[in-house]
C-alpha cells in the first residue's frame, strides 16, 4: 500500500495522482490519501474507487465543520512539511507500506496511456457540471464550426517566473485574432476561461464567450470539449488537453506567430520542465 500526498494546486495533483492510479489499476495495490484536494467534491468518482481510500475524509466531518473548512484542516494537519517529514521517516519502519510526497516528475507511469479510459472516469466531474457544460457547448456548436478554448491564467502568474506568462487582455485579443485567421472560411468561437473575472468588453471579437457563474471544474471540463486549447504553460490547460484529447498550444512567447503545426497532442504535455521542448 502507498500513502501519497501530492503537492501543488488541483491540476498538479491530478497529474501526479494519475500516474500512481495507473499503476494501481494495473497491480491492484491500494492507495491512501490523507489530505484531499479542495476540488474533491467536484469529482465524486475519486471517492468510489476500490483501490483508493481517504481515511480521514468523511460526511460527519463535512457536516460538522463545513466542506471547505474540513478539507483545509486535513491539509493543515497532514500536508504540512513537518508531518510529511515525520511520515517519510516513520513509514520506512513499517513493512509493506510506503509514504510518498508526490512531486511533479517524481514518478511517471508507463501504464498511463493504457488506462486512460479508466482514468477519465475517475477524474470525471459531477453530473451537474457535465450536463451544464455539455448543453452549453452543444448550443455553441450550432453557431460555430470550430471552438478554441483560451485559458487566461492570472492570479499567481503575476509573479510565477517573474510574470513571464502573465498576459493582458489586449495581448489575448491579438492572440484571438491570430487564431481566427488559422481557420479561413469557418465560423470560429472562443471559450474564455480564467481564474479572475472576465470582462467581455475588453475583447473586440463578438465570437468570444464564457461560462456565467463558472467554477474551476466547469472551466476545466469545458476547455476539454473545445477543438483546440491555448494558454500559458499550465497544468490546468494541459489537463484539459489530456482529458479531452485535443491539440494544445502553450503561449510561451506572446509575440510568436501561431500556426496549426505548433499545436500538439501529448500524453504527457506537463510538467513544466518539458514546455521548452515543444
Amino acid at each position: 500500500m502507498k500513502i501519497i500526498q501530492a503537492t501543488g494546486q488541483t491540476c498538479n495533483q491530478f497529474w501526479i495522482y494519475s500516474h500512481y492510479f495507473a499503476e494501481s489499476l494495473a497491480s491492484g495495490d491500494k492507495i491512501m490519501i490523507l489530505a484531499p484536494d479542495i476540488a474533491l467534491k467536484d469529482y465524486p468518482n475519486l471517492t468510489k474507487q476500490r483501490f483508493l481510500k481517504y481515511p480521514f475524509y468523511n460526511k460527519l466531518g463535512v457536516s460538522v465543520l463545513s466542506y471547505k473548512r474540513y478539507v483545509r484542516i486535513l491539509n493543515l494537519v497532514f500536508a504540512n512539511k513537518i508531518t510529511i517529514r515525520i511520515f517519510t521517516y516513520l513509514f520506512k519502519l513499517i513493512p509493506k507500506v510506503s509514504f510518498v510526497e508526490g512531486h511533479m516528475e517524481a514518478f511517471t507511469s508507463s501504464k498511463k496511456s493504457k488506462y486512460k479510459k479508466e482514468l477519465k472516469k475517475i477524474f470525471k466531474p459531477t453530473d451537474v457540471v457535465v450536463d451544464f457544460v455539455d448543453k452549453f457547448i452543444k448550443e455553441k456548436r450550432g453557431l460555430f464550426q470550430v471552438i478554441v478554448g483560451v485559458h487566461i491564467r492570472r492570479g499567481d502568474y503575476q509573479t510565477w517566473h517573474n510574470g513571464k506568462y502573465f498576459y493582458t487582455d489586449e495581448e489575448y485579443n491579438k492572440i484571438i485574432g491570430q487564431l481566427k485567421i488559422l481557420f479561413p472560411n469557418k465560423r470560429v468561437g472562443f471559450l474564455i476561461c480564467s481564474n479572475e473575472k472576465i470582462y467581455l468588453e475588453n475583447f473586440n471579437n463578438k465570437d468570444v464567450f464564457f461560462f456565467k457563474n463558472s467554477s474551476a471544474a466547469i472551466d476545466l471540463y469545458g476547455l476539454g470539449l473545445c477543438d483546440y486549447v491555448v494558454g500559458p504553460p499550465s497544468s490546468y490547460s494541459a489537463w484539459a488537453s489530456y482529458y479531452g484529447n485535443i491539440p494544445l498550444y502553450f503561449l510561451k512567447d506572446i509575440n510568436n506567430r501561431i500556426s496549426l503545426d505548433q499545436f500538439f497532442i501529448d500524453e504527457f504535455p506537463w510538467p513544466p520542465l518539458n514546455i521548452d521542448k515543444k
